[in-house]
């Protein structure tokens, strides 16, 4: 129980001048790795697309990043499970 009362992003004080981001309450953490991942996943997304890629799915953990359409698919669609 103890654990869920720490799950408030309202405990997060974010001053957009001095760029930074103050905890409101004790205990509280900030974990930026899916953000991270995220955005790894679409840089690398890019630097297949800058290299001559035309497609390709780029996953990270559940972090993904599609290029183009998908040849074995009749609409082109990627189908991605969650």
């Amino acid at each position: 129980k103890h654990a869920v009362e720490l799950v408030d992003y309202t405990a997060l004080l974010y001053d957009a001048q001095a760029m930074t981001l103050t905890k409101t309450r004790p205990g509280i953490q900030v974990d930026l790795g899916g953000a991270a991942k995220g955005a790894a996943a679409d840089r690398a997304a890019a630097v297949l697309q800058e290299a001559g890629v035309d497609y390709a799915v780029v996953d990270l953990g559940g972090n993904v990043s599609v290029i183009g359409s998908n040849p074995k698919h009749r609409d082109g669609q990627w189908t991605v499970g969650i």
